[in-house]
């Protein structure tokens, strides 16, 4: 199968374990890691199938959109 890598930016340490959790729980993909992008940005990254890494970033970005910052 063809594999993906799939990334969502938040801002904030908090966002980062709240959309990586929801990532994680919304398809089969593997956690990564989370790296500091600029002053309190962090981009959450996942790796696994397209399909499923489809699934996790969109279900990150709702969780991102529900937090607030």
């Amino acid at each position: 199968m063809t594999k993906a890598v799939g990334m969502v930016e938040v801002l904030g340490i908090p966002a980062v374990s709240a959309v990586a959790d929801v990532m994680v729980k919304a398809a089969r993909v593997t956690f990564v890691a989370y790296e500091s992008i600029d002053i309190g940005y962090v981009t959450v990254i996942v790796r696994g199938d397209v399909a499923e890494v489809q699934t996790a970033v969109t279900a990150g970005i709702e969780a991102a959109k529900n937090i607030d910052s």
